[in-house]
């Protein structure tokens, strides 16, 4: 007991760090190792006496979360894989505080009904608080288990898995089907067994990592397993991280109730519009990336010709493949599809010739993230979709920039900055990233200087001047945090030696940004920085509560001993004490 009193005068937060450092560094190791190996057994060692640690000095503190894990990794011999779940997750005194419940298994695993008989190892427990569960099922056909007699653990090449007899798992060239009503029944019980661990369920979370094609033994059932899931609690979300859209694959008319659809790979199947449009009245979240024009367009209309709308919809990210800015989709008058969208994510090309993502929801849109094109912007233009009293709730924008947009379109501060930043002057917005803005920073700073709520401005790509900085600052009274790239200083040495600089700025400038606390220079360079370390120094005299010059160049130790002689120097000596701070 030693180890445990050790870990004892550390805070909670920190030992749960170490275990789940752990557990998951040891689940990825245990993947690609023999359970009779020397170096498998040393690992499993700490892994267990860390778990047991945590246990014996957390007990009823541990309330966030509940790792339960069914399947530990496919390499433990018979033993060890029914142990070491019971150490990681289900052995923990702490379940009846557990507020969410976090499932991972094989699919094989699933189908098989080696879950359900994992699942029956804590059936002792119940977990009163928990109201989400999180299933995450990893999809796996190629280098398959094999297991031996003597608990051996090899990889199979090529080939499907059979189930044998004696209960081993080996490679055959046939293959061999697992009973329909055997299946269904193991999911049904497995799907019944969750309700009872969790009475007071509300919500299913089914993830899926499919890195390979389904694997013909459990091709047929999957749908079954999501169809029962989907029914078991109010709300259902389903993500899909594979090549391609599993859930599309199955008959999908009993699956109701998704609350959202992530969908992160090409989806090429019309059955996914299908689940979209039966589920469009309870849909809350929906995310697709890397997705054909057809999809987009299929999604807002109906085979009827109709709108689908989305009353309930609040975050909407698309991601498509091409340019359908050039206006190749047809546009959708009428009402609004998506009325009380809150989120907004366009990280390649507006999808529509028309306002349609942006009708109906100017009361409610917090978070917008756009890529501009020359027709999108046409589009913002012709619609007035932002105009000076637009968006109201506006919270968040990121612009950035399509690689063969000309710095024209930008030209005026007065119109096309307004469009490039995607608000009204007087929207409260708290933070903008404006990777766009290198095309005109001028008319960029102008436009910026007028939404006076900003907390957080990041200008990645450009490089402003240090007068600019301090009048960017000044102009925004709420401004705490700055990402530029490497300020410009030639403007101060005009007229004006090393030793009257800080004075100057002292006098021109007196005191700016109450509330400015970090700049980050994006620049990581050799040499000599003197006028990186000038700017920031100068900056500071000038902001009482500016601490913390966040750069890349800190990491160079010439260029911290270089800010610290600077602040030793005649020209700064006198304000050395309040320039301390930036060295730490």
């Amino acid at each position: 007991m030693g180890e445990v009193s050790s870990l004892q005068g550390l805070p909670l937060h920190v030992v749960q760090l170490i275990v789940n450092h752990v557990v998951s560094s040891s689940r990825l190791v245990f993947a690609g190792m023999r359970t009779d190996s020397k170096e498998y057994k040393q690992l499993l060692r700490p892994l267990l006496w860390v778990c047991s640690s945590f246990r014996s000095i957390a007990r009823p503190l541990y309330d966030s979360q509940l790792y339960l894990d069914l399947t530990s990794t496919p390499t433990c011999d018979q033993k060890t894989w029914k142990s070491l779940p019971r150490n990681i997750g289900i052995g923990y005194p702490t379940h009846d505080l557990a507020k969410e419940l976090i499932m991972e298994m094989l699919e094989a695993s699933i189908f098989g009904g080696q879950a359900l008989e994992r699942l029956a190892l804590g059936s002792h427990q119940e977990f009163p608080l928990v109201r989400k569960v999180k299933l995450c099922i990893v999809m796996e056909n190629e280098g398959e288990v094999t297991e031996t007699d003597e608990g051996e653990v090899t990889d199979t090449d090529e080939g499907e898995l059979a189930e044998i007899d004696e209960g081993e798992v080996a490679k055959t060239d046939k293959v061999v089907e697992l009973d329909p009503l055997v299946v269904k029944a193991n999911i049904c019980a497995f799907v019944r067994r969750v309700k009872e661990m969790a009475p007071m369920l509300r919500e299913i979370s089914i993830e899926v990592d499919n890195n390979y094609e389904l694997a013909e033994i459990t091709t047929p059932h999957f749908g079954f397993l999501v169809m029962q899931l989907s029914q078991l609690a109010s709300r259902f979300e389903y993500s899909d991280y594979g090549d391609s859209f599993v859930l599309t694959k199955f008959p999908i008319e009993g699956v109701c109730n998704l609350v959202s659809i992530k969908c992160h790979f090409e989806v090429d199947d019309n059955q996914f519009t299908i689940l979209a449009r039966q589920n469009a009245m309870t849909l809350e979240y929906l995310s697709l990336e890397s997705i054909p024009d057809a999809i987009i367009s299929s999604l807002v209309q109906s085979s009827e010709g109709h709108s689908v709308a989305y009353p309930h919809l609040q975050s909407l990210k698309l991601c498509v493949f091409s340019n359908t800015g050039r206006l190749l989709l047809p546009a959708f008058p009428g009402a609004a599809l998506f009325p009380r969208l809150v989120t907004l994510i366009l990280p390649k090309f507006y999808p529509f010739g028309d306002d349609l993502l942006f009708r109906g929801n100017s009361a409610t849109l917090k978070h917008l993230e756009m890529r501009l094109s020359h027709d999108f912007v046409t589009l913002l233009r012709r619609c007035k979709i932002f105009t000076a009293t637009s968006h109201p709730m506006l919270r968040f924008v990121k612009i950035s920039c399509y690689d063969g947009l000309v710095p024209d379109t930008f030209a005026t501060a007065d119109e096309g900055m307004l469009f490039s930043l995607g608000v009204g002057s007087n929207a409260p917005v708290r933070e903008i990233h404006g990777a766009a803005l290198i095309d005109n920073p001028a008319g960029a700073l102008e436009m910026i200087g007028n939404h006076a709520n900003i907390q957080v401005l990041k200008l990645a790509r450009i490089c402003l001047r240090l007068q600019d900085v301090i009048s960017l600052v000044g102009s925004l009274p709420l401004l705490s945090d700055l990402h530029t790239q490497k300020p410009s200083f030639d403007w101060v040495l005009g007229g004006f030696t090393h030793d009257d600089q800080p004075e100057y700025v002292r006098r021109t400038y007196g005191q700016v940004g109450r509330r400015f606390r970090c700049w980050f220079i994006d620049y990581y360079g050799f040499g000599d920085h003197w006028d990186v370390v000038m700017c920031v120094l100068l900056l500071a005299l000038v902001c009482p509560d500016f601490d913390c010059a966040a750069t890349p160049l800190r990491e160079h130790k010439g260029f911290m001993k270089q800010m610290e002689d600077t602040i030793a120097s005649d020209a700064f000596k006198q304000y050395a004490p309040r320039l301390q701070r930036l060295l730490f």
